[in-house]
């Protein structure tokens, strides 16, 4: 449910909300700009979608902050350990770029993990 997404208890507030900014803006690729075939649903699911991935993406890394082991987090977000595992993976990759791109001053844009 989405409630699980709304917040953080223990992550400051402003880099939980960063966070998300910077998980929501990685992933959603210039491609996705109106084109004229597209419906008004197709998109505002894409969107979600990505919403939805960095809100847990997010969580992941504030229930890490809270001290939860993967086992844990996957037993609070009803997924699978092996998940966590991959989710933990690319949040690692993200985190990297973007401060890869914060050091170098250069723009924190769209990023898929390989």
């Amino acid at each position: 449910s989405q409630s699980r997404y709304a917040g953080t208890k223990d992550l400051a507030t402003e880099i939980s909300e960063q966070l998300l900014v910077y998980f929501y803006n990685q992933r959603k690729p210039s491609s996705l700009k109106k084109k004229k075939n597209d419906t008004d649903n197709s998109d505002s699911t894409v969107n979600q979608r990505y919403l939805n991935a960095a809100m847990r993406d997010t969580l992941i890394i504030d229930l890490l902050h809270q001290g939860y082991s993967d086992h844990g987090i996957a037993l609070e977000l009803n997924i699978t350990y092996f998940s966590v595992r991959t989710f933990r993976r690319q949040i690692k990759k993200r985190l990297q770029y973007i401060k890869q791109c914060i050091e170098t001053n250069q723009p924190i844009s769209t990023f898929q993990p390989k």
